[in-house]
């Protein structure tokens, strides 16, 4: 009888401890979920950086346009060559000047894009961590 109720006992003292450990590690999944919700909240601050910064870049770029086409008409509407000439060659720098901010703004792009899909993989994980 004794051994029956040492065995019983120690049976609920396993239970006991294996169930501590699910809920420990539990815990633990939920602080996983934590550093990632935390590394979801910085990528996207970075992917929202980025896109402002690509904004600021097409921005750029689209200015910069504008000033090469306006250039151009004026190269056009010349009277004389070396006033063509001269404008023809601000419509360059400014055209040259729009190509740089328009790959800026690309690359600028392709970061946000990056971070973003880093922000997504991370709250992903970040949802399915407590489970």
């Amino acid at each position: 009888m004794k051994k029956r109720i040492m065995y019983i006992f120690l049976g609920c003292v396993a239970f006991i401890f294996c169930s501590f450990g699910v809920v420990l590690s539990s815990y633990a999944d939920c602080d996983d979920a934590a550093s990632y919700a935390s590394n979801a909240k910085r990528n996207t601050s970075s992917a929202e950086s980025y896109a402002s910064e690509a904004e600021s870049y097409a921005s750029k770029a689209k200015s910069n346009a504008s000033d090469a086409a306006s250039y151009a008409r004026r190269a056009y509407n010349a009277d004389t060559l070396d006033e063509a000439q001269d404008y023809a060659r601000k419509a360059m720098n400014a055209a040259n000047e729009a190509e740089s901010a328009a790959s800026s703004a690309e690359s600028a792009a392709s970061s946000a894009g990056s971070a973003a899909s880093s922000a997504r993989s991370a709250a992903s994980s970040a949802e399915s961590a407590c489970d």
